[in-house]
């Protein structure tokens, strides 16, 4: 699974656009669009495009320090208002990510970093 740069800045942008309606002179969402237009060429592009999208899931690709890298999928649960999101990380059946996300439950009940370095 690979997904380019520009494919989650587009998807982000299109996320961001129901947050901020256009009747909407005012408020955090609509602050947040004017500071990003004058900082990102990019984005004002992709915001110029019009593109509206409400993401529920999509696979995910996330480099863990000590497992490496996971693929997994990613599910939202939206609030009745839409102002709150709750996501759930999965693996996919059957693949790596199944038994990384095992492995990480016992790893992340370590401190790795506070552990001793053995002499060689």
């Amino acid at each position: 699974m690979s997904t380019s740069p520009q494919h989650h800045s587009r998807v982000l942008v299109a996320d961001l656009r129901p947050r901020s309606p256009a009747a909407t002179t005012t408020g955090p969402a609509t602050s947040l669009v004017a500071q990003l237009r004058r900082a990102s060429a990019e984005f004002t592009a992709l915001w110029d495009s019009g593109d509206v999208a409400v993401r529920r899931g999509e696979r995910k690709r996330i480099n863990h320090p000590a497992l490496g890298v996971l693929d997994i999928n990613r599910q939202n649960l939206f609030s009745e208002d839409g102002r709150q999101r709750l996501q759930f990380f999965t693996a996919p059946p059957g693949s790596p990510a199944v038994e990384q996300l095992r492995l990480l439950a016992v790893v992340d009940l370590q401190d790795l970093a506070a552990a001793p370095v053995p002499d060689r």
